[in-house]
């Protein structure tokens, strides 16, 4: 018996083999998860798009968190 050694490789062969032995499990459904669900863009003007609409979620996140534990502060009294 040879030993195997424990590689990224391995281990992803181990439990794609795994999987498919499990009931109703596919290669398309193992396909699909290990597909990124986002696209990434391409263009410039749309990652500096989405880096200033995350930005502007990022200030207001702060101001939406502040509001509420105010709202809760309040509350208590």
């Amino acid at each position: 018996m040879t030993k195997k050694s424990i590689t990224p490789k391995n281990i992803y062969n181990s439990a794609y083999k795994f999987l498919l032995k499990q009931k109703g499990v596919t290669p398309e459904m193992i396909q699909k998860h290990l597909q990124s669900e986002s696209v990434k863009p391409d263009d410039m003007k749309i990652i500096y798009k989405k880096f200033c609409e995350s930005a502007q979620n990022r200030q207001m996140s702060n101001k939406v968190n502040k509001s509420n534990r105010e709202v809760r502060h309040q509350t208590r009294l």
